[in-house]
């Protein structure tokens, strides 16, 4: 049974408005994202790169709202 996208969302600790603008830019063109057709998919290398660049920052942003409440 798949998820919604509220539920991935809250999950991942992502608002679902994020979520969707990463579907709509990383999803294949035949799943109704942004992709351009014709062009190569991204490597699991490419993939593993992104989902790490994401990573870190949803660390700094979580961070920096910790800072803002402790003040």
């Amino acid at each position: 049974m798949a998820k919604s996208a509220e539920v991935i969302s809250e999950e991942l600790g992502l608002s679902p408005g994020r979520l969707f603008a990463w579907k709509r830019r990383f999803a294949p063109a035949d799943a109704g994202g942004g992709a351009v057709a014709g062009a190569k998919p991204p490597s699991y290398a490419d993939l593993q790169a992104q989902l790490e660049a994401a990573l870190r920052e949803n660390r700094h942003v979580r961070e920096q709202c910790y800072i803002l409440k402790k003040r």
